[in-house]
């Protein structure tokens, strides 16, 4: 809500920016709290992530200095807690940042990870119908240009590295 009301009749955007990624740097410990204790349940896994969410969006690039912190966070709790709405947030952060090289390894790597949470749950039709939410969310469904080249080259890397 204050994210949209700085957009709608709030400072210009330098301002607006700083602001929004002042309070989320201000908040971070009480959002890593919020996680760690409420972070399985599907509200508060949904509230947060719309935060997230609406400050990546409104910010944009300028959210960068969050940005690592936001993919540990995200590949932990999504490994703990296995909530659709985290895979969700990470795709923002695909959307935001997928077309800089500078950040193409990292969101490979964070896609790696939860992928590979994912995949150990989804070793039998039971793992897909006890998780419909996550079963159905396609995190990968944005593929930047930069995420694509660095998955060919690190996949080729070893693929001669082992043959």
């Amino acid at each position: 809500m204050l994210v949209s009301k700085l957009k709608s009749n709030g400072p210009k955007l330098s301002t607006q920016s700083s602001l929004v990624v002042s309070l989320v740097t201000q908040c971070w410990p009480f959002f890593e709290q919020i996680v760690q204790r409420y972070g399985s349940e599907g509200r508060c896994a949904e509230k947060l992530c719309r935060v997230y969410k609406q400050a990546l969006r409104a910010v944009k690039h300028e959210f960068e200095p969050l940005l690592n912190s936001l993919l540990q966070q995200l590949v932990a709790v999504f490994e703990h807690c296995f909530k659709s709405n985290y895979l969700y947030c990470a795709s923002i952060c695909i959307t935001e940042f997928g077309d800089r090289a500078d950040w193409a390894e990292r969101l490979f790597a964070a896609i790696t990870a939860l992928s590979r949470s994912a995949f150990k749950r989804f070793t039998s039709i039971e793992g897909f119908t006890n998780n419909p939410d996550v079963s159905r969310r396609r995190h990968t469904q944005t593929s930047p240009l930069a995420l694509c080249s660095h998955a060919c080259i690190h996949d080729g890397s070893h693929a001669h590295a082992g043959g």
